[in-house]
């Protein structure tokens, strides 16, 4: 069954990780899924962030081809305020 805590929804809902919650809602490149204890961000379709709650934090781990590369800045967008 994929879940996630109380904790980590709500501070998806209302918390310190609501910034990503909002970007799922205004941008229709980004979307969100729940996976087993941890959230994966997807970019147009790849998985460009995934969000695990480690005790009281969370971790992010950044899938490094979503990089900006020299000369080509599509998605800085996604990136802008993180």
């Amino acid at each position: 069954m994929r879940t996630i805590s109380p904790q980590f929804i709500q501070d998806l809902k209302s918390g310190q990780l609501s910034f990503f919650l909002n970007q799922t809602r205004h941008d229709p490149d980004i979307c969100m899924e729940i996976r087993k204890d941890y959230i994966s961000m997807y970019y147009k379709g790849g998985c460009a962030l995934r969000i695990e709650q480690r005790g009281k934090g969370y971790s992010f781990h950044f899938d490094s081809k979503y990089c900006l590369n020299k000369g080509n800045d599509e998605k800085a967008a996604f990136f802008e305020g993180l």
